[in-house]
């Protein structure tokens, strides 16, 4: 497998630290036939990740189509196709012709979505205040999927605030432990305030998994953290803004 047009620029561009996660996802998550476990890179340079990219990307391809014979002969498809097929399995809403990065927004999205009902108002207003919508002391009983792309549009920083907020969640259900958090003192509150209810609908998600099949173990978790890797490097352009370090 050579380059991945939406997969190798974001690793290539991140730190041993933001990899971590990821790796644990690879090694453990498929840990019964994860190559890159038993790989002679992974043995010799981890957890100095960002020197073994080309095999972190290989492992994620792996698990595409939900195949562990995918994995067995090292074969897999695209890294879009592999998103396409997390999106399909969530049930997302996505354009037919949407790019990479708009059908892992469509995967946060729906993860959000589902939680919502079980937030408390303190909590939707709480989601509200941290995009900076506006109008936040109305608080509709169903998501507000219109507003949120919106902010989303306005503010890159919106859709890196979403993407933290379901890593995070999912590194607690997954690894048993979320990301670390940097100095955005009230982004932080936000996480905390909010993984719980994201949490419960990432544990309903096993369920789904359990029944698709083990691959969705790895490529579920992570897409969900690449997703969150483009939308953190996207967000450090803008200026006077402050990166959650995971």
């Amino acid at each position: 497998m050579g380059h991945d047009p939406d997969l190798s620029p974001i690793l290539l561009h991140a730190s041993d630290s933001d990899l971590d996660p990821l790796v644990e996802y690879l090694v453990k998550g498929g840990a019964l036939t994860s190559r890159l476990k038993v790989s002679d890179v992974y043995k010799r340079h981890a957890p100095f990740h960002s020197l073994y990219i080309k095999e972190i990307a290989e492992e994620i391809r792996s698990y595409g189509g939900n195949s562990i014979a995918n994995v067995i002969r090292g074969g897999g498809p695209s890294y879009r196709s592999v998103v396409r097929d997390v999106a399909k399995k969530l049930k997302t809403d996505h354009a037919r012709k949407a790019t990479t990065e708009e059908m892992e927004m469509s995967i946060l999205l729906k993860i959000v979505d589902d939680a919502w009902t079980t937030f408390s108002d303190d909590e939707k207003r709480s989601f509200f205040k941290s995009l900076g919508v506006k109008g936040a002391q109305k608080i509709p009983s169903i998501f507000p999927t219109i507003a949120v792309q919106a902010a989303i549009r306005m503010s890159g920083f919106s859709a890196y605030q979403i993407a933290i907020l379901v890593a995070n969640a999912m590194a607690k259900r997954v690894l048993g432990h979320g990301l670390r958090m940097g100095a955005n003192a009230a982004l932080t509150r936000t996480v905390g305030a909010l993984t719980g209810p994201i949490g419960w609908v990432i544990t309903g998600l096993w369920t789904i998994v359990d029944i698709a099949g083990p691959a969705f173990r790895v490529t579920i978790p992570s897409v969900i953290h690449v997703a969150m890797l483009r939308q953190k490097q996207k967000a450090s352009t803008q200026e006077d803004v402050v990166i959650i370090d995971p």
